[in-house]
Formats: structure tokens, sequence, C-alpha cells
């Protein structure tokens, strides 16, 4: 009796669940497939099999997968411990764009899941990335023992940045993705053997069928869905979008910028916008003769070069910016937690001795002279000494060229992180990176000098260095209630592949 209950009360949680669903894809694989078949065999009593070393079927959505969404697929003769026959058997793919993982930070849609048998795996291993910020990799053994007579469904979901994998309703993953940029986005499926830069053999013996995805409808079916940024240069944004769910006569698409218009797209769905100065826009779309717009897109266009002139004199470090040759001038723009207030705008000298960093900050909020601009905000200066960020998992943390300065401004205190070191605080005249904080009306500058011996860097003119920059705003004591960073987005900020290029210029003009 209990039994009967608990799997009753599993259908009706399941029922609840896809209620808020509509099926916008299935395909039985009986016979055929809507996919792109490359080998395997559809067999007489019905499914699909990856029958030779390298058999798949690819999927294309006809519309991306967002938060929310539910994919599911039957699976007979499913025995994996008994069928592999190589060190890494592919079994399912999800994948944003096919065949690219996100280890890169500066390649957006990048988001993957993929399962694996093998030799090194008890039952499987599950493995994701999304765009530089998360990566998952871990063996999971879910089932007490196959049996290759049973059909097994295997379910994947994803909604409010958590991923799950389940088995027969038996939940094996739980995964938190980061807010910076959550696994949320799936646009092909692909099963059998994995092909692309990093081909896999197939697992050969299970039996696919019935794959079914599940997605939530969006709030306006008259309304473009799935605003995304397909390709960014510094001044350029061009944008990718699916139709609406509701049918529409015209074949038109109106794009906007902070709600104005600025251009028309056809059929193929793609618009691009240039001749963008620094800042940030939010962009929407809809289809001509229709009120209903897509959700809104913020983009952030900045320019990914400081060039610090090479002065023939030290700086005095006062927080003043008094010398003629400083130009702190780059915006520092992508908001990456809260709401920013503040305008921010960095710049950099050099001389043989030193690398000189500034940053300016202009708090909105700051009313009178007896406000504080400071409350318990932080800067972060981000150096990749040799500019060898690669963008590879494994290849883009801080090595012994890199290093790390934080000012927390309201404490009058700087912290140095050189390599793998950890941060350690530096004090009085013995630190030898020398600093000062200085308010300016309805802000404040911060003036840094960090020995070029200090950083492991031998300085030359033409040379370029990776470089971040980051401001945090904290008004109320509390944690950071917003961050803004130049180049980077992700929650960690030692992610040397993600910063900008510092160039070492010549005397200034």
């Amino acid at each position: 009796m209990k039994r009967t209950l608990l799997i009753l009360v599993l259908a009706l949680s399941v029922a609840a669940h896809l209620s808020a669903q509509v099926l916008v894809f299935e395909d039985p694989l009986n016979g055929g497939t809507k996919g792109a078949e490359e080998g395997g065999e559809f067999l007489p009593d019905g499914g699909w099999t990856a029958a030779e070393q390298f058999g798949r079927i690819i999927f294309e959505l006809p519309r991306a997968l967002r938060d929310g969404s539910v994919v599911e697929i039957d699976v007979r003769n499913f025995n994996p411990t008994g069928q592999i026959d190589a060190p890494e058997n592919f079994i399912i793919g999800l994948w944003e764009k096919i065949w690219n993982a996100g280890g890169d930070q500066n390649i957006p849609n990048n988001d993957c899941f993929y399962m694996y048998a093998g030799t090194k795996y008890p039952q499987f291993k599950l493995k994701f990335h999304t765009h530089g910020f998360s990566h998952h990799e871990k063996n999971y053994d879910p089932v007490l023992a196959f049996d290759p007579n049973h059909t097994y469904t295997l379910r994947f979901e994803w909604k409010d940045r958590i991923f799950r994998a389940s088995i027969d309703g038996v939940t094996f993953l739980v995964y938190e993705s980061p807010e910076a940029d959550p696994h949320d986005r799936v646009k092909f499926i692909e099963l059998g053997a994995r092909s692309g830069k990093n081909p896999r053999e197939a697992l050969r013996g299970p039996v696919y069928s019935n794959l079914r995805v599940y997605a939530p409808p969006p709030a306006d079916r008259g309304a473009p869905s799935d605003l995304i940024v397909a390709a960014q240069t510094p001044s350029s944004v061009s944008l990718r979008w699916d139709p609406p769910y509701e049918p529409a006569s015209s074949a038109k698409y109106v794009v906007f910028r902070d709600g104005e218009r600025v251009g028309t797209a056809g059929e193929d769905r793609k618009f691009q916008d240039k001749g963008l100065p620094e800042g940030r826009y939010d962009y929407t779309v809809s289809v001509e003769g229709r009120t209903a717009r897509s959700e809104p897109l913020r983009v952030t266009i900045t320019q990914p070069k400081i060039t610090a002139a090479r002065t023939a004199s030290a700086i005095t470090i006062d927080g003043a910016l008094n010398e003629s040759e400083w130009s702190a001038q780059r915006a520092v723009l992508r908001g990456i937690a809260g709401e920013p207030g503040n305008r921010v705008h960095a710049g950099a000298l050099w001389d043989e001795e030193h690398l000189y960093l500034a940053v300016r900050v202009l708090d909105d909020e700051i009313q009178s002279d007896s406000d504080s601009p400071f409350d318990d905000d932080a800067i972060e200066l981000l150096i990749d000494g040799n500019n060898n960020g690669g963008t590879g998992w494994h290849a883009r943390y801080f090595d012994s060229a890199d290093a790390q300065i934080l000012c927390r401004v309201d404490e009058r205190a700087i912290h140095l992180k050189l390599g793998e070191k950890p941060l350690r605080t530096l004090s009085g005249s013995s630190s030898p990176v020398r600093y000062a904080v200085k308010r300016t009306g309805h802000g404040y500058t911060l003036e840094v000098a960090a020995p070029w011996s200090t950083l492991g860097i031998r300085p030359e003119a033409g040379a370029t260095v990776g470089l971040d920059v980051r401001q945090y705003d904290d008004d109320d004591g509390g944690p950071g209630d917003a961050v803004l960073v130049w180049m980077s987005e992700g929650p960690s900020s030692t992610i040397t592949s993600a910063y900008g290029d510092l160039v070492l210029g010549g005397p200034a003009s």
C-alpha cells in the first residue's frame, strides 16, 4: 500500500511539474528520425541503436530550450557496465552549440552536458560546462543492477540554476550552476557517438526510443523568444532570436535599443548593431505589426585595451591624479552583481621601476559632503604578467606571473596575491605596493604603484600584459551591493583568460 501511495505521489508530482510546460519536440525513433542520422540502425520492433563505432543522431531543436525545460528518452537493452568497449563510450549530449564545451569565458553560448560510460567509471560519468564559469565532472552509479529487459527513462531538467539528472524517477545529480551563466540553454541533442573536436565512440547495445522535449511557454506567445548575442566586437553586437510561439503573418522583425527602434530583420532573424560607443544597452525585438516584445537583453560594449603611457618621472601616489600624463578614461561597465549605481573609469602609466594604476569612482548616491562615498567599497586589480591566460579549464588560473591587488577602500588596507600564494595584507613603509585613496566630490580616486620586481615582470615598450579591474560597491555594510568589472564576467576574478590587454606604450603625448 505504501509503495502504491509513493508511486502515486511521484506521478502527481511529475504531472504537476509538466503542467506548466508544453511538448515542443518528440521523436519516437520508430523506423526513422526527425534528426540527422549518421549510421546506426532502426530495429523492427522500434527504437534506434548505434550499431557501429561512430553511429549517432543529432537533433537540432526547433527552438532553444530555456530555463524550466525537460528532456526525456527511453532506453532498453541498457547495461553500460557490460557494454563498454572503450575508455569512454558516449551515451547522450545536450549542447547549446554542437560540440562546443564551455571552457573559455570569452566565448558565450557554450552550455553543454554529456553522459559517458567507460572503463574508468562504475556506471556513468556526467560532465558539463557553462561559458567558462562552471565545470562539473563526476562519476555516478545510480542503478543497483541493470536489467537489459527493462526500459529505463533518462530525464534531464534545469530550472532556477539547478540541473537535475534522473533514471526511472530516481534523481542522482542535483547541481547548482553559477548565477553568472547558469546551465539554461540547449539547442542540440546528440545520441550515440560524439563527433566534432573530441570524438568518442558510441556505447553500442542500448536501444533509444521516444525522445520527448518539454519547455515552458513564454509569457507572451506573440513575442519573439530566445534573444541572444551571437557575436560581439568592441563596437558592435550581432543578435539572434527564435520566432514567436504564436504564428505571425509577417516575417519581418523590428529591433529596439533602449526602447528606440534601430533597425529591422527578415526571416533569418539576425541583426547587427554597429558603431556603438562604450556603454550598456538593452535590446528587445518584436514582429512588425505587433506590440509584444521579447524579453530584454542587456549588452555591454567596452574596449578591451588600455594603453599605459610611459612617464619620464616618478608618479606621486596621493590619489589626486595631478600628473598631466594620467588619462584614466577606460570605462568599467560590466555589471555582474546587483544594480550598479557607480560610474567607474581606469587608466595606467609606467616607468622602468613601477606600473601605476588609477581608478576613478563617482557614486550617484552621494548627495552632500557629509555622505561617505567609501562605505565598504573595494577595488580589485588583476594582472596576468605573461598574458598567457589559456582557454582550457585548467590553463586559465593564476600562475607565477600573475598578481591580484585588492584595496579595501574604507579600511585603507591593501592586499596582494602573487601566483598561487594566498592573499596577504600589506602595511606600513615595508609594503612594496604603494597606494592612496582620495575623496573627489561625489566619489573617490585610487592610485597604486606596483614595482615590476614585485610583480615579476620585465617591462618593455610595446609589451602587453593582461589586466582586469573590479569595483565592489557596498552602501550598507553588508555583502557587496553591486560589482562592476572592466572585462571579465564570472564570479572568480582569477580567470586570466577573460582579462583585457594593458599595452606598455611610449611617452605621453
